[in-house]
């Protein structure tokens, strides 16, 4: 879907027949809340159907996943390790908790891009180490934020994006 979003990204009644069909097969678990859905051990079948309906871009699926954004369970990571799609961010190591794949969702469908709305919003997609040689020259390392860098960053873009999706319903 994320290869073809050009061709129909500004056409809503593509976007709503691709939500359409995923919630007609999988809607039981999409539609379901999130207690229920917690109860039922069934989050990591919604993350991976989140992120599916996600590429769908489908704005009128916001109020499905919105209420996860609540929920600091972790999960493991919905999309398989081989699974990357342009423009969006490689698997981040555990734990992925599911008001991450809320967030990345709901990014996905606004922005359309996972990885521009990150860094947007001021997350860097890699940190310098500052190292020193033995001869005292100084050079630096580019690595992939901690697990702890990425959830406290995580935690500061659910609540920007809560503040957005409060001003997309008025």
């Amino acid at each position: 879907l994320s290869r073809h979003y050009d061709d129909w990204k500004d056409n809503s009644i593509i976007t709503h027949r691709l939500s359409a069909v995923l919630l007609e097969r999988y809607g039981m678990l999409l539609k379901e809340e999130p207690q229920e859905i917690i109860k039922k051990e069934l989050l990591e079948s919604w993350a991976v159907y989140a992120h599916y309906l996600s590429l769908t871009r489908d704005i009128d699926v916001l109020p499905l996943l919105m209420p996860f954004l609540e929920y600091k369970t972790q999960i493991r990571d919905p999309r398989p390790a081989n699974f990357y799609i342009p423009g969006e961010l490689p698997s981040l190591p555990s734990p992925y908790r599911v008001c991450d794949v809320a967030l990345d969702a709901i990014l996905t469908i606004l922005d359309g891009n996972v990885r521009t709305a990150y860094q947007n919003i001021g997350i860097p997609l890699s940190v310098s180490e500052k190292h020193t040689t033995q001869t005292g020259e100084e050079f630096q390392i580019q690595k992939s934020p901690s697990v702890e860098q990425m959830t406290s960053w995580r935690d500061t873009m659910i609540i920007k994006l809560k503040a957005r999706l409060a001003t997309l319903k008025e």
